[in-house]
């Protein structure tokens, strides 16, 4: 008794054509043909190994790199100034940080 009532739906599912699939096929050059790159610096090559930033100034970062310097930048990456120039020999920078008490003053290890 039961298979005369599900045999009538069975029959509507299978003679209407089915249009839609679970996964659809998306064209991924479409989508990124639209996309264009943005730099978003910094402007200088190399390899960063540590960064710090302040908190009252929000955009305000120092880097260390492994070409040697401590960079700074008040636009939160835009550019970069180095701020160690001629006062470290040392090749690579590995430690950057901010003296709690007072924000002027920056520990920088090799």
């Amino acid at each position: 008794m039961k298979v005369n009532y599900i045999l009538p739906y069975l029959i509507i599912l299978l003679t209407f054509p089915s249009n839609f699939s679970v996964a659809q096929k998306v064209d991924t050059e479409s989508l990124y043909e639209s996309l264009e790159w943005n730099f978003v610096g910094p402007y200088r090559g190399g390899r960063s190994t540590t960064a710090v930033g302040l908190d009252s100034k929000p955009y305000t970062f120092f880097m260390g790199t492994t070409g040697g310097g401590v960079w700074k930048t008040n636009d939160a990456g835009n550019t970069w100034n180095n701020v160690s120039d001629g006062q470290i020999t040392a090749g690579s920078i590995g430690a950057i940080a901010i003296s709690p008490s007072d924000e002027n003053i920056i520990y920088v290890g090799t």
